[in-house]
Formats: structure tokens, C-alpha cells, sequence
């Protein structure tokens, strides 16, 4: 008995190892792509900020900038977010704006500038305030420090707007319940906010007086933080502002009309032409992301997003857009893409090793073990007593040496160096219905025979994974699994009968289940889907392409009409 508790020790104490890397590195991962997210989250509102506000009537300005500043503030999580302006030589600032938190009271209407002398010195020269104690504040702060503290800030951050002709605006996220240590990030996401917002209400406060014109608009266009264009009905580009003009090193006149696609890099430009014109012509937004040439003449990967433009008469006038530069979250996705592929990688190279100890040396020694038990039931006279405890021992010692044969298996199922896909996966539906209550019925329809090793592991993985979620969670009487092959792919689908989940849930939770079938598939170009609801079962979708470098053209839609057919 004490080879078996040696045995299961080590077992557990590998699994343990592998499990505790395997959680590391997902909380790293996931981390990662939390703030990626969040990045991509700020851009996109920034972004479409700068978009309504553009042609935006000046009497809807100040409404649009009310819901912008409580979805910024609830974006930076602050109690208060506030916008102040001094009009030329004016003693005071004026609120133009701002967004409390529940149970926070309005700020006042105006602030006098000798309230806050050290401030005002400190925002004339462009530079920004952040406190996160008040007692952080050095000498010559003191009158700003009791004003604030008689306001009841905690602590705040200021950052300084300059605009034209001496006008210096102002946007403040405010803390009036905690003190906090801001991010690094929240001083440049203000500015950003700030920009876009202020430079709506100049407009606007000038807009009032004059009627729109061709020239107001393309100042507030060049002052934008972003990239942006305008086109016809036709489909020719008529505008772009001076960010665009500065990032391309290009001037209007190479750039309207179809001037702009020269910069598109080859790669991307069929795909880009077709999601624009297919735009214009369904007057519906698109979003798409390809490779710009820069004024040096490097390519930056951009996300474009455009949105069809209607006079009041609801006559269509054509498109505006706006590009954000996304290379740097591009190269951290291309990182995150490589970690991913080395943790698996390293993963299936730990399970072929544990694998080929079990059945190299473990299994060989306990089948050893159970012939000397046997050898010796048959050489040596035993009480009867003693021949059934040898006997348990011998059939204790034969069912350890089916166990680690079996999980040897799982680690490294060897039949797939030697079997096609297609006869691998039908035999682990054998084994899997053989060993559980669970009938498994396998469809194979014109499977490919020679597929790439990666694929044939993935696709493999992604059934095992599949069945085991089905036995340990569905509750499911029966499941189904089709391996179809397509015209330059294969499609994999498994199905029950079960319970069923909220998918939205179990995806929040960041189950590693569902997050490494995702992984493995985009390492090899492929594409997953999750169809589950609440007793209507689940159904598991993955696609992928026979060679890993080609995802073909001719596949995805016959992938999606399989896709579309109910759960059976």
C-alpha cells in the first residue's frame, strides 16, 4: 500500500505545480487584457465624443457635454468632475459644467482667482495639479489649502486646457469622500476629455453669435485629439483635419478624392475598400482597423470608425470618421498572443513528460509489482487468509496500473501519432461513454485525413475539454460529437442535452475551460462559439483551418450555416 500513497502524492504534487503555473499565469494574462480593455474603452468614448460634437447645433452643446462629463466621471470613478473657464482678463472662474456622484452636492457657480493663487500659477504655465493628501501641498499652497479643505476635497486633479486668445479652461476630478492615489494614466485621460469638451463649448458660445461656416468647422476638426475625415455621397473624401494631414505628412489635395488610399498598406486595402463601400451603400456605421502609412513611412495599425451624416430634411450627405492609432495595443495583444502560445506549448510539453514517466517508468514498475505478487501467490503455501489479502493486493495493484495508464493517456494521448483525427476522437467517445453514464454518439462527415499536428492537438483538446465539462457539469444524458470537414477547414461541434448556462455569467467568471479552447484555437487562426442557455443544453463550436498560416476564404460561411442549425 505504501507505492500507492507514493504514487498518489506524486501525483497530486505534480498536478498541484501545474495548476498553481497555470493560475499565475492567467492572472497575469487576464491583468493584461483588463487594461487593454480598459484602454480600448477610453479611446472608443473619447472617439465618439469627438464625433457627436462635431456639426453638434450649439444649443445641444451644453446637453451633449452633460452627458459627457457624468460618463467620464463614472469612466474615472471620481465623485465629482468639473469644468471651469477664465475668459480673457476675467478675476474668476466659470463653471460651465459638471457631474456629481450621488449624495455630492453642486460645486459653486463661479471661484474667485485669489481663492486659489498657487493653483492659478501653477495651470497659467501649463502644468497640472494632482494631490492625493492636502498635506502633500508645499509652502505658498496655504490659502489654496484651506479653500479646499473648507470645500470638503480630499483630493483632486486639475488639469489646465489652454485655448485661444488668453482663455485658460480648466476640468477637475474631485474626491470629496476618500483620499486617493490617482493613476498614472488619469492626468492625460483628463486632458483628453477636457480638450474635447472645451473645444465644443468655444464652438458653441460662438456658434450663438455667427451661423455655422466651413472654416468653424475645420477649426474644431484640427483640434481634435483624433484623426478625422469626411466623404461625399459619392464616396469620395472631401475633408480630412489637420491631425490626419500631420500623420500622414500629406497635404488636402493629395488626400481628398481617393487620394487617402495610397496610404492604405497593399495588404489591407481590398478589405478596407470593401467594409467602406458596403457601408455607404447599406448608410450604416462600420468600424475597421488597417495599416496607415505615417509621414516616415512606416505603416501604424489605426481603428476606423465612420458614421453616415443626414441634413434635417433626413437627406443623406454622406460620411464623417474619425482614426485612432492603435499599433502600441496591437504589439501588446501580439505579446499577450505569444504568451499565450508559449504557456501552452509548455503545458503539453509537461504533460508529455509527466505522461512518458507514468508509462515509462511508473506503470513498468508497478506491472512488476503486480507480477512478483503474483509469482508469489503461486510459488508460495499461504493460509487462506493471507492468499486474500495477496489477491487484493494484486487486483489493487492491476487497477493503479489501468489508472495511470489511463491518465497517461489523457496527458498525451499517443493515438494521435499514429490515428487520423477522425479515429482518435471516435475511440475517446468509446472510452468516455464506456466509463460514464453518458451516450456518445460521434459523426464524421468527409473529415480531413492529414491535418497539421497543432490543429489535430487543438481540435482533440477541445473534444476532451468538451465531454468533461459535459460530465462534471451538464448533467446531460447524451451528447454528440460531428467532426465535418469544409472546403479548406474542418469544423468541430459537441453537444448535449443537459442543463445548459448562462453564458455571459460563466464568461465573466474567466473560466479556464471556455478561455484555453479560445487560446488554442486563435493560435492556429481558428474561431470558437459557445450556443447555451438554461436547460436548452450547450453546443460548442470550433473552426479551424487545415493549414495553420491559411485561413481560406471559402470556409467561414459554410462554417456558419452549420453553425445555424439547432442542437441535436
Amino acid at each position: 500500500m505504501s507505492a500507492e500513497y507514493l504514487l498518489g502524492g506524486l501525483l497530486i504534487v505534480l498536478q498541484a505545480g501545474i495548476i498553481t503555473f497555470l493560475l499565475s499565469q492567467r492572472r497575469s494574462l487576464r491583468g493584461a487584457q483588463r487594461e487593454l480593455s480598459r484602454r480600448l474603452e477610453f479611446e472608443t468614448l473619447t472617439s465618439e465624443f469627438s464625433m457627436r460634437f462635431i456639426g453638434l447645433p450649439a444649443d445641444q452643446v451644453a446637453t451633449e457635454t452633460q452627458r459627457g462629463l457624468e460618463r467620464v466621471r463614472r469612466f474615472l470613478g471620481v465623485d465629482r468632475l468639473t469644468m471651469f473657464c477664465r475668459w480673457h482678463d476675467g478675476r474668476q472662474l466659470d463653471l460651465l459644467g459638471f457631474s456629481n456622484a450621488g449624495g455630492i452636492g453642486p460645486p459653486p457657480p463661479v471661484m474667485n482667482l485669489s481663492h486659489v493663487p498657487w493653483s492659478m500659477s501653477r495651470l497659467h504655465r501649463g502644468e497640472s495639479i494632482v494631490v492625493s493628501k492636502m498635506g502633500e501641498l508645499g509652502s505658498g499652497a496655504e490659502v489654496d489649502l484651506g479653500y479646499w479643505k473648507k470645500a470638503g476635497i480630499k483630493s483632486l486633479v486639475i488639469v489646465p486646457i489652454p485655448l485661444e486668445n488668453d482663455v485658460l479652461g480648466t476640468l477637475a476630478a474631485v474626491s470629496l469622500t476618500r483620499e486617493v492615489d490617482w493613476p498614472v494614466d488619469l492626468v492625460q485621460q483628463v486632458q483628453v476629455a477636457g480638450t474635447i469638451f472645451f473645444n465644443a463649448a468655444i464652438r458653441a458660445r460662438v456658434e450663438r453669435a455667427v451661423k455655422e461656416s466651413e472654416g468653424r468647422f475645420r477649426t474644431m476638426a484640427d483640434t481634435a485629439p483624433v484623426m478625422i475625415w469626411m466623404a461625399g455621397p459619392d464616396k469620395r473624401c472631401t475633408f480630412f483635419n489637420q491631425v490626419w494631414l500631420d500623420f500622414t505628412g500629406r497635404t488636402m489635395d493629395q488626400e481628398v478624392g481617393e487620394g487617402w488610399a495610397e496610404g492604405v498598406h497593399p495588404d489591407d486595402f481590398q478589405r478596407c475598400l470593401d467594409t467602406y463601400s458596403a457601408a455607404f451603400d447599406e448608410r450604416s456605421d462600420f468600424e475597421m482597423e488597417y495599416r496607415l502609412r505615417r509621414f516616415d513611412g512606416t505603416y501604424r495599425w489605426v481603428l476606423d470608425h465612420g458614421v453616415p451624416r443626414f441634413d434635417s430634411a433626413g437627406v443623406f450627405c454622406g460620411y464623417i470618421g474619425s482614426c485612432l492609432d492603435i499599433t502600441e495595443r496591437k504589439r501588446s495583444e501580439e505579446m499577450l498572443r505569444e504568451i499565450s502560445g508559449r504557456l501552452i506549448a509548455a503545458q503539453e510539453d509537461e504533460r508529455s513528460r509527466i505522461a512518458r514517466e507514468i508509462h515509462d517508468d511508473l506503470s513498468q514498475r508497478m506491472a512488476l509489482l503486480q507480477i512478483g505478487l503474483e509469482q508469489i501467490e503461486k510459488d508460495q503455501p499461504l493460509t487462506p487468509d493471507a492468499s486474500r489479502q495477496l489477491r487484493k493486493a494484486v487486483q489493487t495493484a492491476g487497477s493503479v496500473a489501468t489508472d495511470m495508464h489511463r491518465l497517461s493517456y489523457e496527458l498525451h494521448p499517443a493515438k494521435l501519432d499514429i490515428l487520423s483525427l477522425a479515429a482518435a476522437v471516435r475511440a475517446h467517445c468509446r472510452e468516455v461513454q464506456e466509463q460514464h453514464r453518458l451516450s456518445v454518439r460521434f459523426v464524421a462527415r468527409d473529415p480531413p485525413e492529414h491535418l497539421p499536428k497543432d490543429v489535430t492537438l487543438c481540435l482533440y483538446r477541445i473534444v476532451q475539454e468538451s465531454l468533461r465539462n459535459v460530465i462534471k457539469h451538464s448533467g446531460a444524458s447524451q451528447a454528440t460529437v460531428e467532426l465535418i470537414g469544409l472546403e479548406g477547414g474542418c469544423s468541430l461541434h459537441v453537444s448535449d442535452d443537459g442543463t445548459g448556462f448562462d453564458l455571459e455569467e460563466v464568461e465573466g467568471k474567466g473560466g479556464l475551460g471556455l478561455i484555453s479552447m479560445r487560446e488554442r484555437l486563435r493560435l492556429i487562426g481558428g474561431h470558437l462559439e459557445v450556443d447555451s442557455a438554461p436547460s436548452r443544453g450547450t453546443r460548442i463550436m470550433a473552426s479551424a483551418p487545415v493549414r495553420g498560416d491559411e485561413l481560406a476564404d471559402a470556409w467561414p460561411s459554410e462554417h456558419a450555416r452549420l453553425a445555424e442549425r439547432p442542437r441535436g
